[in-house]
């Protein structure tokens, strides 16, 4: 795209116009007039590119190439608030927001094809229009990877500039261990509760921990997961624990990792996993999975 290249926004535009006038011509095609029963797909390939940094998802494209996503604090949001992402690598990138509404909004961007690691984010007014901040920046450092959330705001009548830049590497998501809870791993014998831990990735794990909590998020139990080595090709590690609970508690069983920058959700050095097989205690009730 020439906007990419030169940062010049009248290609954008351009281009955003001549969408519109697309759509408009092809409207009853795309609506009630469409020839397929099974699909109706207005293109926006360039939309993509420029709110998420990539395209996220296009017919026939197999892997999602997009720089982040973004959810919005509440409906009709999104629609206030044009976002540009403008030369984004896994290294850096720049989004350049302007927020239509009277008040301000909040968002979680998620980062997908950017590098693990910390990041320093530079942002400010451009009350110029000449895609720069101007004055003294504020800056934050944040932990960005692929899955992981950042919270933005943006203020009412305004146009901002974010500057994304890593500043240090951290572990590839794909090099770290891969741990997993799934349906029927949990199994409740009296006031045992026997967990089937599987070892699923490339990368040996460490020592971990099995955590019971009731319906609620408390804590009930909780019992070590011994180390697991890496798994051979197309095979799987296990490792089987075992914990006492009190009876008629709705519980959950999730698996926990010591690992440094290892998992999700990090909880001072203690890195939560990303599953969880849920239960009742005592056998015989229904039992939820998700």
């Amino acid at each position: 795209m020439a906007w990419q290249a030169s940062g010049e926004r009248k290609y954008i535009d351009a281009l955003h116009a001549e969408g519109l006038q697309a759509k408009a011509q092809r409207a009853y095609m795309n609506t009630e007039g469409h020839w397929w029963s099974d699909r109706v797909e207005a293109p926006s390939e360039f939309l993509q590119r420029a709110r998420l940094g990539g395209i996220a998802l296009k017919r026939n494209q197999s892997w999602p190439g997009h720089t982040v996503s973004w959810r919005f604090d509440r409906e009709g949001a999104a629609e206030q608030v044009a976002l540009l992402v403008h030369a984004p690598s896994r290294e850096r990138f720049t989004i350049t927001s302007h927020n239509l509404g009277a008040r301000v909004i909040a968002a979680d961007m998620t980062g997908w094809n950017v590098g693990s690691g910390t990041w320093r984010v530079r942002s400010g007014v451009d009350a110029d229009d000449d895609g720069r901040i101007d004055g003294t920046p504020r800056e934050r450092t944040v932990q960005l990877e692929t899955s992981a959330s950042v919270p933005m705001q943006f203020q009412p009548g305004r146009t901002e500039v974010f500057e994304f830049e890593r500043v240090s590497a951290g572990t590839p998501v794909e090099m770290r261990p891969d741990l997993g809870v799934g349906r029927g791993d949990v199994r409740v014998d009296g006031r045992q509760v026997h967990v089937t831990v599987h070892g699923l990735g490339h990368v040996a794990s460490g020592v971990g921990v099995a955590i019971l909590e009731d319906a609620r998020g408390r804590e009930i139990a909780r019992t070590e997961v011994p180390a697991m080595a890496a798994r051979p090709t197309c095979c799987r590690r296990r490792r089987w624990c075992r914990c006492r609970c009190r009876q008629g508690n709705a519980a959950a069983c999730a698996c926990v990792l010591r690992w440094s920058m290892a998992e999700r959700k990090s909880r001072g050095s203690t890195m939560w996993w990303m599953c969880r097989d849920e239960f009742r205690v005592p056998p015989g009730m229904a039992r939820r999975y998700r």
